[in-house]
C-alpha cells in the first residue's frame, strides 16, 4: 500500500473529494466557518430546473403574449371611434371634442406600438412570432423596371467589415423575381430583404429597429447610366405608409373621416387576425407542454434510473467508482491526522 506524504496543513488527499473525519472545534467568539459546497457530481442532476429551458419557444410565447397585451388595448379604442365616425356620417350628433380626444389617445397608443407590443407585432399589424417585426420600405429609381443594364453598389452608412458595401447587377432583361433573388442575395450582409412588387419594381425591408440607420444612411452609386456614379450618394428610402396613421386624420372633415373610417376597418380586421394568431402560439405551447412533459419526465427518470445504478455497479464511471470509493471510506472512518501522523513518524 502506497501512502502519499503529508503536504503542509494535513493529508496529500484532495479535499474536494475526502476531509478529515474529526472537525476542529471552534474557539470561543468564532464565527463557525461555512460548509464547502459538495463537489459536482458527474449524475445529471436530478429535474433540474433549467433541463426543458427552450430560448426560441420562451421567446416566441413571451412576444405572443406582449403583442396580445398590446392588442387587447388597441381593439376597443378602435371600435369606439369607429363607432362615433359611423354615427356622425349617419348624421347623428357626435361632439367634435370628443371625436379629437379619441383621435388624440389613438394615435398615443399607435405611437407606442413598437415598444409596448413587441417584436411580434408589425406596422401593418401582421402578427409573426418566428421573426421581428420589419419594416417594407421603396428606393427611388428602383421602384420601376429598370432602363438600363448598370452595376449599382449599395451601402448603410460608411462601409466597413461589418457593414460592407455590396454590389447588384440591374438587368433590364431579367424577370422581377430573378431581379428580386439577385438583390436579396447581394442585401443579406446588410440584413435587408428584397421581392419584387406588383409592378415590376423592387420592395425591401428591413428589421425594424434598424429602420432609422437605412433610413439616414443608405446610399447608392451607379455608373452614369440611370444612377449617378463617382461615390455613394444619399438615396430616400420611402417607408410603407402604416395601416394607422391617426395624426394625419382631420376628422372635422369628410374625406378625412372617411380616410379614418377606411383605416380603422382594415385595422380592426388585422387587430382580430394577430390577437388569434397570438392566442394559437399560445394554445399550440400550452397543449405542447402538456403532451410532452409526463412523457419526457418519464424517459428521463428511467435513463437517470439506469445510468445511476451502473455507476454503483461500477459498469461505468471513471476508475474511483462508487464502489471502490465505499470500501475506501468504510476503511478510512474514524482515521484522523494525528493517528496518520503518528503511522508515519513510525514508519
Amino acid at each position: 500500500m502506497q501512502i502519499t506524504p503529508l503536504r503542509p496543513g494535513g493529508l496529500g488527499l484532495d479535499r474536494s473529494h475526502a476531509s478529515d473525519s474529526v472537525a476542529a472545534v471552534p474557539r470561543t467568539g468564532d464565527v463557525p466557518a461555512a460548509a464547502p459546497a459538495p463537489a459536482p457530481s458527474a449524475l445529471p442532476v436530478v429535474h433540474a430546473g433549467l433541463r426543458g429551458l427552450d430560448a426560441q419557444r420562451n421567446q416566441r410565447v413571451a412576444g405572443a403574449q406582449q403583442a396580445l397585451a398590446y392588442l387587447d388595448r388597441l381593439a376597443p379604442r378602435l371600435r369606439n371611434l369607429q363607432s362615433d365616425l359611423s354615427r356622425a356620417a349617419a348624421g347623428q350628433p357626435v361632439p367634435a371634442d370628443r371625436l379629437e380626444s379619441q383621435r388624440a389617445r389613438l394615435d398615443q397608443l399607435w405611437a407606442e406600438r413598437a415598444t409596448a407590443a413587441g417584436t411580434a407585432l408589425d406596422p401593418q399589424l401582421h402578427f409573426n412570432a418566428e421573426q421581428p417585426a420589419r419594416r417594407s420600405f421603396s428606393v427611388r429609381g428602383l421602384d420601376q423596371p429598370p432602363q438600363a443594364r448598370e452595376t449599382l453598389t449599395l451601402a448603410v452608412g460608411l462601409p466597413s467589415a461589418a457593414r460592407p458595401a455590396v454590389r447588384v447587377q440591374l438587368d433590364p432583361q431579367a424577370t422581377p423575381q430573378a431581379r428580386a433573388d439577385a438583390f436579396a442575395q447581394a442585401l443579406a450582409p446588410l440584413d435587408l430583404q428584397a421581392e419584387a412588387d406588383a409592378g415590376g419594381g423592387l420592395r425591401f425591408s428591413v428589421a425594424e429597429a434598424r429602420w432609422p440607420q437605412v433610413r439616414d444612411g443608405l446610399a447608392l452609386q451607379g455608373e452614369g447610366r440611370q444612377f449617378a456614379s463617382g461615390r455613394l450618394h444619399r438615396v430616400a428610402a420611402d417607408p410603407q405608409p402604416d395601416v394607422l396613421t391617426p395624426a394625419q386624420w382631420t376628422l372635422q372633415d369628410e374625406d378625412g373621416a372617411r380616410q379614418a373610417l377606411q383605416q380603422l376597418g382594415t385595422a380592426l380586421q388585422r387587430t382580430e387576425a394577430a390577437r388569434e394568431g397570438a392566442r394559437t402560439v399560445l394554445d399550440d405551447d400550452r397543449a405542447a407542454l402538456a403532451d410532452a412533459a409526463p412523457a419526457r419526465d418519464a424517459a428521463w427518470a428511467q435513463d437517470f434510473g439506469t445510468a445511476f445504478a451502473a455507476r454503483l455497479r461500477g459498469e461505468s464511471g471513471p476508475r474511483d467508482s462508487y464502489g471502490r470509493q465505499a470500501t475506501l471510506g468504510a476503511a478510512l472512518w474514524g482515521l484522523g491526522r494525528q493517528r496518520v501522523e503518528r503511522l508515519l513518524d513510525a514508519g
